[in-house]
């Protein structure tokens, strides 16, 4: 009967170790994975590079709110922050490896209303003022493209292109 017991027990902690070893390596697994999903890459500049604003991506002040649908099918709409444009405009402002800023108009202008391109007219002014080059590239010009593109050096419309 001793035996038995200390068999039982036996058993008990070698189990009861096996778990403890076993969850402590999912955790450590877990965090692991966590930290390697969360952690970002910062992109590698070469000298002389030219940030590029990309106007076929909608620039928002807020994020909008999504529907069951949209969220459940995955169709969610591609949004550039208001604030990330503008720290990234005055960021490239500072950094010595960007040369030149390329306002890309080619496929629309998705900013939304004068207050947001206020702000990021005002970031282009001081990346301007930076002593950096604007250029501005587009198919067609509405007058809120040109409102934007007014701050760059030089503006660019395709021959075929039209001022709206």
């Amino acid at each position: 009967m001793k035996n038995f017991f200390q068999q039982m027990v036996a058993s008990f902690l070698g189990t009861l170790a096996a778990i403890v070893v076993l969850l402590s390596l999912e955790a450590t697994g877990l965090v692991l994975l966590f930290i390697l999903v969360s952690a970002e890459a910062d992109p590698v500049l070469e000298e002389k590079t030219a940030l590029i604003l990309d106007l076929a991506i909608p620039i928002r002040d807020t994020s909008p709110t999504l529907s069951l649908q949209q969220s459940l099918l995955g169709n969610q709409e591609e949004i550039l922050p208001l604030r990330t444009v503008v720290n990234a405009i005055e960021k490239a402002a500072e950094d010595d490896r960007i040369v030149a800023l390329l306002i890309d108009g080619r496929r629309s202008n998705q900013v939304d209303g004068y207050a947001n391109l206020s702000e990021v007219q005002q970031a282009l002014i001081k990346f301007k003022q930076s002593g950096k080059k604007i250029v501005a590239y587009g198919l067609n010009y509405s007058e809120l493209g040109y409102y934007l593109a007014a701050t760059a050096d030089t503006i660019l419309i395709n021959p075929m292109g039209e001022w709206k």
